[in-house]
């Protein structure tokens, strides 16, 4: 098995997926929210906790784990990622550490967004 080739097949379908859905739901939904890319961020979590139960399960191979969730997921989008860790923290019974990852995952990344705009700009 060669892990790279999985990865990156999934790599190559997840961003074709990402694209696909997301410029299909701002085409038929057009506004001046972000559809397109919310449509993207809840279809991933879906489809992470789909892959990742099933690779609980026993039903879903290390390779298929490989192409799907790592391959197809990070690249449809690190949003479901993101939902699996806290999700991770939640099983583990660390509540304060599920509320603190989400609330410095958003102010820390839009803070960060508006720096490197602003660093960029500069330049």
């Amino acid at each position: 098995m060669n892990k790279g080739l999985i990865l990156a097949a999934g790599g190559i379908l997840g961003t074709w997926a990402r694209y696909s859905l997301s410029t299909w739901v701002q085409g038929t939904w057009p506004s001046p929210f972000p559809s397109g890319t919310f449509a993207v961020n809840l279809a991933g979590c879906f489809l992470a906790g789909l892959f990742f139960a099933l690779a609980e399960k026993g039903t879903l191979p290390v390779a298929g784990t490989l192409l799907l969730i790592t391959g197809f997921c990070g690249a449809f989008t690190t949003f479901s990622a993101w939902m699996l860790d806290t999700n991770v923290l939640l099983r583990g019974g660390n509540t304060g550490l599920v509320f603190l990852n989400l609330a410095l995952s958003l102010a820390g990344g839009f803070a960060l967004l508006q720096l490197g705009l602003r660093l960029g700009a500069r330049g």
